[in-house]
């Protein structure tokens, strides 16, 4: 001190960690442990991982809300730019869509009297529809992750897997939700975008379909507007398997045991049902009904889905040459004679075989003529064969349209 020295005095950290040089920005390993501490208990930390405090009535409240009325009350939970967007995102679809409703007659007397109506109606309505689940799964997922229910704290009724799997399948991800999942609720949510787009197009369809036949330009085909009908039918069939699949999901991540008496219990359940299945299934009925229908959507004015469920009458049935005639003529009707030919190439060759073996072979035992001899089972009007026979004696693509109406 005399001589105008200080001393200078360095106190190391107690997380043991090495303080940075003056001037530098390179962060202590104790502050990058520190930093990933606090950026995992924003976002919520671990899966499963529970607040310390119960939901409250607020948050109860909250999650309530984004459930009814989510498309509309996101900006509760989203902020920023992208919470700006979503939050027009939903609040315009739902305006136009609400619009839409009101007027409804206008809107539909619209379609059918204006060229390429219904392709505007096919653009607009569906992508509305579409666009508002995306939003309310949106909102339900960010609301989830702000109130994250606490699946220890619920009531114990609730706690159980059937309960979480029952609640899952009466909304879609709500079973995750009470299990602490609200990203995955969320997503699961978003199933009723698909499901509601095609219940929409169900819903209207005899009047889609009325209207794309009447001489007003419609800008969508027939067999496009078949293609829709199977493309809304693919799309809730697949959206249903997977609404069971995540409310099954809900009930596997709360569930505690693990036994192996379940799993092969379920293993045996499934070769029995395979069993009785191999045994119970008639191919051959299930032909004839898919031919039943088929032939009430050709009387509707379909082709393609009648095209398709005889094809698959035919895969099913294959010793019924009726499904093969009946897929010429539509193949013919649709203007493909292509395949009408090679269609017609495969009657052909099954009706020469099988006169062949009823003419030549019964003939030769008989001493009758082949042209004398007539077998009982061919003139049968009910033989599967017998439309074959009449094909060979009056070939031509008119004798399978000749044919299809006997």
């Amino acid at each position: 001190m005399a001589h105008g020295t200080q001393k200078v005095y360095v106190i190391k950290p107690s997380g043991g960690g090495t303080p940075p040089l003056p001037g530098s920005s390179t962060p202590s390993p104790s502050d990058k442990r520190a930093k990933k501490s606090q950026s995992k208990s924003r976002s919520g930390g671990a899966a499963g991982r529970e607040p310390s405090q119960p939901l409250g009535p607020y948050g109860r409240k909250s999650l309530f809300l984004a459930y009814i009325a989510g498309p509309v009350t996101i900006s509760r939970w989203l902020n920023g730019r992208s919470g700006l967007l979503w939050t027009a995102a939903g609040c315009g679809s739902v305006f136009v869509t609400f619009v839409l409703a009101v007027m409804s007659s206008r809107f539909e007397a619209w379609v059918e009297t204006t060229s390429f109506g219904l392709l505007w109606w096919l653009l607009v309505v569906p992508a509305l529809v579409v666009l508002i689940g995306l939003v309310w799964a949106r909102a339900v997922a960010a609301a989830g992750c702000v109130h994250r229910v606490a699946y220890s704290r619920l009531p114990a009724k609730l706690r159980a897997p059937a309960a979480i799997a029952a609640a899952g399948l009466l909304v879609p991800g709500l079973g995750l939700m009470l299990s602490g999942r609200p990203r995955h609720a969320g997503w699961s949510f978003a199933l009723i975008a698909p499901v509601a787009a095609a219940a929409v197009i169900f819903a209207r369809w005899h009047w889609l379909w009325d209207r794309s036949r009447t001489p007003v330009p419609a800008g969508v085909s027939g067999s496009t507007m078949e293609m829709i009908l199977a493309v809304a039918v693919t799309v809730a069939t697949v959206a249903a398997i997977l609404w069971i699949i995540q409310a099954l999901d809900g009930a596997r991540r709360v569930s505690r045991s693990r036994s192996l008496v379940v799993a092969d219990t379920a293993g045996l359940a499934l070769l029995a049902s395979l069993l009785v299945f191999s045994f119970a299934f008639r191919p051959a009925t299930l032909a004839r009904n898919l031919h039943a229908t088929a032939v009430t959507l050709r009387l509707d004015g379909y082709r393609l889905l009648p095209l398709r469920l005889s094809e698959a009458a035919n895969r099913l049935d294959p010793a019924t040459p009726v499904y093969l005639a009946e897929t010429a003529e539509l193949y013919e009707q649709m203007g493909m004679p292509e395949k009408t030919r090679e269609i017609r190439r495969i009657l052909e060759d099954r009706a020469n075989e099988y006169n062949r073996l009823a003419y030549g072979v019964q003939t030769a035992s008989s001493g009758l003529s082949p042209r004398s001899y007539q077998s009982p089972y061919v003139s049968d009007s009910y033989s599967p064969y017998h439309r074959l026979h009449r094909l060979q004696q009056r070939p031509g693509p008119r004798s399978l349209r000749s044919d299809s109406g006997r």
